[in-house]
């Protein structure tokens, strides 16, 4: 008897939301615009907020020192803090000391990537990582096709790469390209894997250009390779050496990061006993300038909260998700008055139904059902709106880029790291939207069901 009831309501719920198009469309489109505009926003934030590699991010650490020259004033992007670049030489007397079985020497570079074929003539721009082959395993990076090169190859600077899904799909289709040839930077590498697809956000490992994976990993060699440049170097002395060469790894240029894994507290400790000896080693034959010592291991769930880069773009997050919250409460609150509008104008109807016998908790249920029918419609609406404004930003951001550069974020499947619309966030935006209006529904149902009927019967 129970679902026939249940049936029964749910027909006489569609049949008012019908018959009173207007008040419903308005509903609708309330529910549409509040959670269609605030979802983007949540989204940003959540994929800038949260932790991209939770089973080593507590065992995984960069190393920071001070060794930054403070004649030249103070680092730019925290004062406060130690450089978040090494040396070459500071990054690889720290990395192969024996306490830790991995560890991660790197650097970030852009060049012109094409295929080693008459095919392909055109040039892709794409982020290069000369690093060292720890890194997949430390950061858990997922293979499609072949391997990472070996300890051999690094050894003996071997022309070998491992390529992004991203750069494979533009240039070979999204076929197994291993054993195949790529133009990097004037030199042709083999290629002997392809990563599954795979993007970390926030990309811990480097934060600051969080847009996607890099085209191009190869490998570091002792800092070799000659034609790979970095893209981010800052110079601890007023005029940087112009050449990368071995004088210009020998000199104070900060442009490599170090990560080492660490899985215990004594290792830990070891460590950092380690690099305090160092530095105290490196100052008496006059580098570090700086009167005090300050250097510090952060593990990769910490770096997210201190980085200054990641900070930025967080409190940027934040606000723009709480401008979407505001945006959201004021069409809930605009709801409130239009669904008690809505239900008073029923009440002659409900009236009739409680003549009939039918209890209070019914009524109450009758408006709830009717309200969820609309927040349903209402979500569906929302998710397309959503898509529109995850489309817009997208369309904003990489129309302030330069060519290459948003070349470079399309190559490495990018420019949807933050704006993507997946089966998740399709759900959770339709769960949103039927549960917010079915929350507000709560007073005016209430309110209206809890009417006395004698005096609507009597008019009606």
């Amino acid at each position: 008897r129970g679902s026939i009831v249940n049936r029964w309501l749910t027909g006489l719920a569609l049949q008012s939301a019908i018959r009173t198009p207007l008040v419903s469309a308005l509903v609708v489109l309330a529910i549409g615009l509040g959670v269609g505009v605030t979802m983007p926003m949540l989204v940003l934030y959540s994929n800038n907020s949260g932790d991209p590699i939770p089973n080593v991010s507590d065992s995984v650490y960069l190393v920071l020192l001070d060794n930054w020259d403070e004649e030249i004033g103070p680092w730019p992007s925290e004062p406060n803090m130690p450089p978040n670049l090494l040396t070459a030489r500071d990054a690889t007397a720290l990395a192969n000391i024996g306490i830790s079985e991995l560890n991660s020497v790197g650097y970030l570079s852009l060049q012109y990537v094409r295929a080693n074929s008459p095919d392909f003539t055109n040039p892709i721009m794409v982020e290069v990582r000369a690093t060292s082959r720890d890194f997949f395993e430390m950061f858990e990076v997922p293979m499609e096709f072949g391997q990472v090169w070996t300890a051999e190859s690094d050894r003996t600077r071997a022309n070998v790469v491992v390529i992004s899904s991203g750069l494979n799909k533009s240039l070979f289709g999204g076929s197994d390209s291993t054993g195949r040839d790529l133009k990097v930077g004037g030199e042709t590498y083999e290629i002997v894997g392809v990563l599954s697809p795979w993007n970390l956000t926030p990309r811990v490992y480097s934060i600051g250009f969080n847009a996607g994976v890099e085209g191009v990993f190869l490998p570091l060699s002792q800092f070799k390779r000659e034609s790979i440049k970095p893209s981010r170097v800052l110079a601890t002395k007023p005029i940087p050496a112009e050449e990368f060469d071995e004088r210009f790894l020998a000199s104070e240029v900060l442009f490599a990061q170090l990560w080492i894994k660490l899985n215990s507290n004594s290792e830990l400790r070891e460590y950092e006993n380690f690099v305090a000896t160092y530095v105290l080693e490196q100052q008496t034959n006059g580098r570090f300038p700086g009167s005090a010592v300050d250097n510090r291991l952060y593990s990769a769930k910490e770096w997210l909260e201190v980085s200054p880069d990641n900070k930025s773009t967080k409190r940027l997050y934040i606000a723009l998700a709480m401008v979407g919250g505001l945006f959201l409460i004021v069409c809930l609150s605009n709801l409130i008055s239009l669904l008690l509008s809505k239900f008073l104008g029923n009440l002659k109807s409900t009236s009739v139904l409680r003549a009939l016998g039918i209890a209070r908790y019914r009524i109450f249920q009758l408006y709830l059902t009717e309200v969820a029918i609309l927040g349903l419609a209402g979500g569906f609406l929302s998710v397309g709106i959503s898509m529109v404004v995850l489309e817009l930003m997208q369309w904003l951001y990489l129309s302030n880029l330069p060519p290459e550069l948003k070349q470079l974020l399309m190559v490495s499947e990018g420019a949807r790291t933050y704006m993507h619309f997946d089966n998740v966030l399709f759900a959770t935006t339709l769960a949103v939207a039927i549960s917010s209006i079915c929350l507000v529904a709560l007073i005016p149902a209430f309110k209206v069901s809890n009417e006395k009927i004698i005096d609507h019967l009597r008019t009606s």
